[in-house]
C-alpha cells in the first residue's frame, strides 16, 4: 500500500472536502482519505496499482489544483506563485475600490446632477474587479458545478448579480447600483484569503525548518571526499560533516567523540556529547569538530521523516465537535442559497425596493469556512508548537482528552529516574589498590549481559575461565586469583551494605556491586540511578496544575521511598506489571480519566490500559508503538508543555466556534431583515474566516516550559 500526500490551496471549506472526498471515492484502489482543511492537505492511502497521477487527475477533473507534497515536507507547489497572483488580484481590487467608494460617497449624499457620470465611473472601475480581481470565484464556480456546491458558488452568485443588476440600472437609468459592494466584497474576500494563505505559510514554512535536510553533502570514498546530492547517499555509504553542518542521515559516529545539538528533534537546546558507535540522527547538528558518520537510514526511513510523517496524519484526526462542524457546514451553502431566495420573495410582498438588497446581503454575508477551519486551525497549530516542545501525538484527538486527565501515573526507572545509571562511589574492604579493583571489575563486566555492566568501564585484562552464574554474577581467574563480581553473597560479603552510601549526593541509590578474590569481599560498588533533571519542579508543576501525580514501580520499597519523599509524591512500589494494570483500571472509571507515563517493556500493559499513554524517549520501539503519546526529549517539562498546549487549544476552538456558530446565527438574521448593507456584510465574511486563524495561530505562541525546565 501507498501513502501520497496532495496540497490543495483551493480547498477552503467542508464542501470542498466532501467533493474531493467523492470524487476520489470513484477510483479504485482507494484505501482510505484524511483531510486537513487548514493545512490544505489529503493524505491517500491507496493500493500500489493505483498511480499518483491518477489521483492528480481526477482531483483536476473535480475542479482543483492539487500538487504533490515530498516527505520532508517541502513541496514542488507554486504556492508562492499562487500567492504573488493573489496579491496583484488583490492590489487591483484595493485600487478600485478606493475610487468607487468615492464615487459612493458623492451618491449616498444626493448629488442627483451627477448622478449619471457617477454611475458610469463606478462602472469604470467596476469592470477590471469583476474581470480580473474576482476571476478565481468565478472559474472555482463553474468547476464545482460537476461535483457539487461548494462556498465558491454563493460568492461568484454574489458578485455577478450585483455587478448585472447595477449595470442594468446604470444603462437604464434608474435603480440602485452596488458597485461599491462589489468592490468591496471582492476586495476584502482577497484580503482574508491572501491573509489565510499567509498563515498557512508560516505553518509551512517552520514544518520545513524542523525536517528540512541538506541537499548536498560531503561522502568519503576511495578517492576522498567528494560532494554529492543527497539522493546519492546510499546505506553502508560514510559522510563528513564539517563543525556546525546538519548531519543528513541516520547513522553510527566512527569518529572518537562528538558535540551534538539535537534541538529540532528533541526540543531541548543543550548539546549532547556522542562517542564512537553512538546512533546520530538526520536533522541534528554538529558543534563541535568535523566527524564521519556510517549511514545506516535515508529519506524516509530516518527517525526524522517518521516523526514529520506522524505528525502530519495526527492532523487529519478529528474529533466528535469537528466532524459535528463539518456536517452543519456542507448542509450549509444550499440552506443560504434558500434563505437568500425566501428573503427576497419575502421583501417582494412586503417592501419590494428593499428585496434586492436584503436578499444579496444574506448570499454575501454568509460564511462556513469560519466552522470548517475552527477545529483545524487550532489542532495544526497546537501540533506544531508540541513539536517545539518535543512531544508527538499519534492521533488529535488526545488533545481534546487531556484536558479532562485527573490522575497521572508515572513509573520510576527510567521515567523520573534517569535510564543510564552510574557508579556514585565505592569503598575498599582490604589493602587492594581501589584502581585495580576498579580495573578487575572492568574485565569481568565485558563478559556480562547485565544492565549494570553498563556502569563499568571495559578494560584488557587477561582472564581464564570465565564463568557467568545468573542471577549472581561473572567469576574468573586472574593472576592465579579467583575473582568475582556481582551480589554480596557471591562476592563472599556477609551483609548487603547498600544503606551505607559512599560519594553519593543525591541520596538515590538503588543498588551495590561487590567485588570478591579468592572468596573475601574486597571492594562494593555504589550504583546511583538518580533523577531526571528539574523532576521536582516538572511534579510540582503538574500537581499545581490540578493532577493526581501518582509514581508505580516495580522496584524495592525503600528505593521508591527515597525517590517519593524527594518528588513529594504517593507511590506503590514492588509492582509488577501486572500490578501496575490492575492498580490502573481500578481507578479508572466514568469520573477519572488516567495518564500513564513509562519507558519499558514491562510499562506494555499500563500503556495499553490508560486513558492516554506517553513513552519516555530512550522506550525502544515497542513501547512507542503502543503509546498515543511519544516524547522526543529527556524533559519531565514537556509533559508540563503537554498539558498547557492541550488546555489552551481546547480553549482556543471553542472561542473560534463559538464565534463561528454567533456570527452566522445573529448575521444572517441580521442581514434577511434588512439591517445589514451588502457592503458591510461583505466586511463580515471577509472578517470571519480570518480571525479564526489569527486566533489559532495564538497556539504558536505558547509559553513553554523548557525556558525554566
Amino acid at each position: 500500500m501507498n501513502m501520497t500526500t496532495l496540497n490543495i490551496d483551493d480547498m477552503h471549506c467542508a464542501t470542498c472536502v466532501g467533493k474531493i472526498q467523492t470524487g476520489l471515492d470513484q477510483l479504485e484502489g482507494i484505501v482510505r482519505l484524511r483531510f486537513n482543511p487548514a493545512r490544505r492537505q489529503v493524505v491517500i492511502s491507496h493500493e500500489s496499482s493505483l498511480a499518483t497521477h491518477e489521483l492528480l487527475r481526477q482531483v483536476e477533473h473535480i475542479g482543483f489544483h492539487p500538487y504533490i507534497t515530498g516527505f520532508d515536507g517541502l513541496s514542488s507547489s507554486p504556492s508562492r506563485e499562487s500567492s504573488d497572483q493573489l496579491l496583484k488580484r488583490l492590489g487591483v481590487a484595493g485600487l478600485a475600490m478606493m475610487q468607487v467608494m468615492m464615487v459612493a460617497i458623492a451618491l449616498y449624499s444626493g448629488a442627483d446632477e451627477y448622478r449619471r457620470i457617477l454611475e458610469f465611473t463606478g462602472l469604470l472601475f467596476c469592470i477590471p474587479v469583476v474581470s480580473y480581481s474576482a476571476m478565481p470565484f468565478f472559474t472555482a464556480a463553474l468547476r464545482s458545478v460537476r461535483g457539487g456546491l461548494s462556498m465558491d458558488v454563493p460568492i461568484a452568485l454574489a458578485i455577478f448579480i450585483a455587478f448585472t443588476s447595477s449595470v442594468y440600472s446604470t444603462l437604464e437609468g434608474y435603480g440602485e447600483v452596488y458597485y461599491d459592494s462589489v468592490v468591496m466584497f471582492t476586495f476584502l474576500l482577497l484580503l482574508a484569503r491572501y491573509i489565510d494563505l499567509n498563515l498557512k505559510y508560516q505553518m509551512d514554512a517552520q514544518d520545513a525548518l524542523m525536517c528540512s535536510l541538506p541537499q548536498h553533502v560531503t561522502r568519503l570514498g576511495t578517492q576522498g571526499r567528494e560532494t554529492c546530492a543527497l539522493e546519492e547517499i546510499q546505506i553502508g555509504d560514510t559522510v563528513w560533516v564539517g563543525e556546525g553542518g546538519q548531519i543528513p542521515v541516520d547513522g553510527v559516529l566512527l569518529s572518537d567523540s562528538a558535540y551534538i545539538d539535537e534541538a529540532l528533534l528533541t526540543g531541548e537546546d543543550t548539546q549532547r556529547v556522542r562517542r564512537k558507535d553512538d546512533v546520530l540522527y538526520a536533522g541534528t547538528f554538529n558543534r563541535g569538530a568535523g566527524i564521519s558518520v556510517l549511514v545506516r537510514a535515508i529519506s524516509e526511513q530516518t527517525r526524522m521523516a517518521t516523526i514529520n510523517k506522524l505528525a502530519g496524519e495526527t492532523l487529519m484526526g478529528k474529533n466528535s465537535v469537528a466532524r459535528l462542524a463539518d456536517r452543519i457546514a456542507g448542509i450549509f451553502i444550499p440552506s443560504v442559497l434558500l434563505m437568500s431566495i425566501s428573503t427576497y420573495a419575502i421583501w417582494s410582498f412586503v417592501e419590494p425596493e428593499r428585496a434586492f438588497s436584503a436578499g444579496l446581503a444574506v448570499l454575501v454575508i454568509s460564511c462556513p469556512c469560519a466552522l470548517s477551519l475552527a477545529i483545524p486551525a487550532a489542532l495544526s497549530a497546537a501540533m506544531l508548537r508540541l513539536r517545539h516542545a518535543g512531544v508527538v501525538l499519534k492521533d488529535g484527538k488526545y488533545l481534546e482528552l487531556l484536558p479532562s486527565v485527573t490522575e497521572l501515573f508515572m513509573d520510576k526507572t527510567g521515567t523520573l529516574t534517569q535510564p543510564d545509571q552510574g557508579i556514585a562511589g565505592m569503598k575498599v574492604f582490604t589493602e587492594y589498590d581501589a584502581l585495580w579493583c576498579v580495573s578487575v571489575a572492568g574485565a569481568l563486566q565485558s563478559f556480562s549481559s547485565h544492565p549494570l555492566a553498563k556502569c563499568f568501564v571495559n578494560s584488557d585484562l587477561e582472564l581464564s575461565g570465565v564463568k557467568t552464574v545468573p542471577g549472581s554474577g561473572v567469576q574468573a581467574i586472574y593472576q592465579g586469583d579467583c575473582v568475582r563480581v556481582g551480589s554480596a553473597d557471591f562476592c563472599g560479603h556477609d551483609t548487603d551494605i547498600t544503606g551505607e552510601i559512599a560519594g553519593n549526593k543525591s541520596g538515590l541509590m538503588d543498588k551495590s556491586v561487590y567485588l570478591g578474590v579468592n572468596g573475601i569481599a574486597v571492594a562494593c560498588f555504589y550504583i546511583e540511578n538518580p533523577l531526571r533533571a528539574h523532576a521536582a519542579e516538572a511534579v510540582e508543576a503538574l500537581g499545581n496544575s490540578g493532577l493526581d501525580v501518582h509514581m508505580v514501580s516495580g522496584d524495592l520499597q525503600e528505593n521508591c521511598e527515597v525517590v517519593a519523599k524527594t518528588l513529594n509524591l504517593d507511590f506503590d512500589a514492588q509492582q509488577s506489571p501486572e500490578d501496575k494494570w490492575k492498580l490502573i483500571n481500578q481507578r479508572m472509571d466514568k469520573t477519572h480519566v488516567l495518564m500513564f507515563v513509562g519507558d519499558g517493556i514491562n510499562d506494555l500493559p499500563s500503556l495499553a490500559g490508560a486513558d492516554v499513554s506517553v513513552a519516555m524517549l530512550e522506550a525502544n520501539d515497542l513501547v512507542k508503538s503502543r503509546a498515543d503519546i511519544v516524547l522526543l526529549t529527556t524533559r519531565l517539562g514537556a509533559l508540563v508543555d503537554l498539558f498547557t498546549i492541550a488546555r489552551k487549544t481546547r480553549f482556543i476552538t471553542r472561542q473560534n466556534l463559538a464565534w463561528a456558530f454567533s456570527y452566522n446565527l445573529i448575521a444572517i438574521p441580521a442581514a434577511a431583515l434588512g439591517y445589514t448593507p451588502p457592503w458591510m456584510a461583505a466586511l463580515g465574511m471577509a472578517l470571519s474566516s480570518t480571525l479564526v486563524m489569527l486566533n489559532a495561530t495564538r497556539l504558536m505562541r505558547v509559553p513553554l516550559a523548557r525556558e525554566g525546565f
